[in-house]
């Protein structure tokens, strides 16, 4: 009998049902925590102290230069420009302007006693180039009579004058105050050219020398401000020599 015969039961095919899968599920994974790596940690910490220090540098900069504008705050209002002079200042400028200290340089006048203004016709003109005093003008020599002041005898400087001929300088020496003028006077034929020792540099006292040659008929003066014993020559002629002693 064959396979198909009919008197064989056929046995029903049963299909099993697929299990239902569900898209939420495929998709469901477990949440892993994602943690900054040591490295990270370190640059942050770095960052913070950073800003740390930043900040409390600002802070001390702004402490220290609140203090220094309160000082010179304080300091700049100790001494006010426009505050009026007090009553002994003022006292002290009086008797120093009454004192008759004149600055050097400066010609002296005198008042007579009886009150009315007169220029004394005797005044000696110094030089205003401070220590040196050196000139070359000519003229004579005066000097100014003593000023009659209340208790006290001062004696205005005085000019001494030397000759400059063909036997040199006459007289060569001469003692005088500090503060005196001394005029060289060219009568030789000749041109001079008196300065201080040493020759060739004129170095023994600064500034007392007449720096060229001066014609016949010309001069030249120099203020001693210093005491002590000052040789001088003539450049030109250095055998030509004197001393000023200056008290």
């Amino acid at each position: 009998m064959g396979p198909s015969s009919p008197d064989k039961p056929t046995e029903p095919i049963v299909v099993q049902p697929t299990p239902a899968v569900y898209t939420s599920e495929l998709f469901q994974k477990d949440v892993v925590p994602v943690l900054p790596s040591p490295k990270q940690n370190l640059f942050a910490r770095i960052g913070n102290k950073k800003l740390l220090v930043a900040g409390l540098a600002l802070g001390m900069l702004i402490l220290i230069s609140g203090i220094a504008y309160a000082q010179l705050s304080r300091s700049g209002s100790k001494l006010p420009t426009d505050q009026p002079l007090t009553e002994n200042q003022s006292e002290e400028s009086v008797s120093n302007t009454q004192s008759g200290d004149l600055p050097q340089g400066a010609s002296e006048q005198q008042t007579p006693s009886d009150g009315s203004s007169s220029t004394p016709s005797n005044t000696t003109t110094q030089s205003t180039t401070g220590t040196s005093g050196g000139s070359s003008s000519g003229g004579t020599g005066s000097t100014t009579p003593p000023s009659s002041g209340s208790g006290s005898t001062q004696t205005a400087p005085k000019t001494y004058e030397i000759s400059y001929t063909d036997s040199c300088y006459s007289p060569a020496n001469v003692t005088i105050k500090k503060n005196d003028t001394v005029r060289f006077t060219n009568n030789n034929t000749k041109n001079m050219w008196p300065a201080s020792d040493n020759h060739p540099w004129h170095t023994l006292y600064s500034g007392f020398d007449a720096n060229n040659s001066i014609a016949p008929g010309g001069s030249y003066s120099f203020t001693f401000t210093k005491t002590g014993s000052w040789g001088y020559h003539d450049h030109q002629k250095s055998s030509c020599t004197g001393t000023i002693t200056v008290q």
